[in-house]
């Protein structure tokens, strides 16, 4: 019965044993894994993405991989993929090195092929297709609203630019100089674990956002330089909201790069104007119910906070086309009055 007892126990350390050393492993899409390989996986993606397809911010490619954002806050835990050109430079990275981990780093001189750049002060994604001495050679979604492949980029403007970020999933080298080697059969890979810090999640169409400690956030969340607004239940919150003391706020969405983010400032929606506080005390709150001096110029706005134009306002002003007071048809301007927004 010991013996048993002793070889169940063997048998259960071993299938643990071998689980773990199968985490240690991720896998390449493409074997051996070498440049030539990368290149040939990723050009063989343009008769799927072919030179002029439409490819715009509404489309989305969602990733699987984990690497930390050296222009995110905190240098925060980001999942690969995203809308736009981001999204299509991850997909042919993962056809390329599918499990592979990503890091990130500011390297232009170690740029290699299969490399992600963000580039024009972290505004663009370009994946690299070919590198020599001074250029690389890259493709790119939302290029002109579109896919492109072949143009050339200057390593020197990478260098230059403040917020160059290199993300790649080159295995780290060995202090002899050699790439890691990959063992010759695939391992077991593991899904990764949702309680990542500082990472977005996306779950079908619902965005979901993990804070340093792990927790998921709700409420308003300061994230990246904006704020965004979730739910009891974590979810990303878009178009107009109302919170519990009846403000109201703006949250876009659209998919151009500020997805989900509050907005402040003028606001055009459904052929009507609206204004969001862009200042500290208020700041992002729909403005309503009566008057309110902006840049100059005094703005009457009703109780659902949209702004009168052209007309007579209920205690018998005049206001123009823009929405500004006017008197015999001109518009009352009185210099840095109000809040400003220029």
């Amino acid at each position: 019965m010991k013996k048993l007892w002793k070889k169940q126990i063997s048998t259960l350390f071993l299938a643990v044993l071998l689980a773990v050393l199968a985490c240690q492993w991720a896998w390449a899409a493409v074997s051996p894994l070498t440049e030539e390989n990368v290149y040939n996986a990723m050009i063989a993606m343009k008769s799927e993405y072919p030179e002029k397809m439409s490819w715009t911010n509404d489309n989305f490619y969602g990733g699987r991989i984990v690497y930390k954002d050296l222009n995110e806050k905190a240098y925060g835990n980001t999942l690969g993929g995203g809308f736009g050109c981001a999204g299509f430079a991850w997909i042919l990275s993962d056809e390329a090195f599918g499990d592979l981990p990503a890091r990130a780093d500011r390297d232009a001189d170690s740029v290699r092929v299969g490399d992600i750049l963000r580039i024009r002060n972290d505004g663009h994604s370009v994946i690299v297709l070919e590198r020599d001495e001074d250029t690389v050679t890259v493709a790119e979604g939302n290029y002109n609203d579109s896919i492109h492949w072949g143009r050339k980029l200057s390593l020197s403007s990478l260098a230059e630019d403040p917020l160059f970020m290199r993300i790649t999933r080159w295995p780290e080298r060995e202090e002899d100089g050699q790439e890691l080697v990959q063992p010759e059969e695939p391992q077991q890979t593991v899904q990764p674990d949702l309680t990542w810090s500082r990472t977005w999640l996306l779950d079908g169409e619902t965005w979901y956002y993990f804070k340093d400690d792990g927790s998921q956030a709700v409420g308003w969340e300061w994230i990246g330089g904006d704020y965004y607004y979730f739910n009891a239940a974590g979810q990303m919150q878009t178009g107009w909201f109302q919170d519990a003391e009846g403000v109201w706020y703006f949250l876009n969405p659209k998919h151009d790069g500020t997805y989900g983010c509050m907005q402040t400032g003028w606001l055009q929606d459904g052929g009507d104007w609206y204004f969001l506080n862009p200042e500290h005390d208020g700041y992002g709150q729909m403005l309503q119910n009566g008057w309110k001096w902006i840049d100059g110029y005094s703005y009457y706005f009703d109780a659902s906070g949209r702004m009168a134009a052209d007309c007579e306002t209920p205690d018998h002003y005049r206001v123009n086309a823009s929405g500004q007071w006017v008197e015999n048809g001109i518009p009352q301007y009185n210099p840095g009055a109000g809040i400003r927004t220029k």
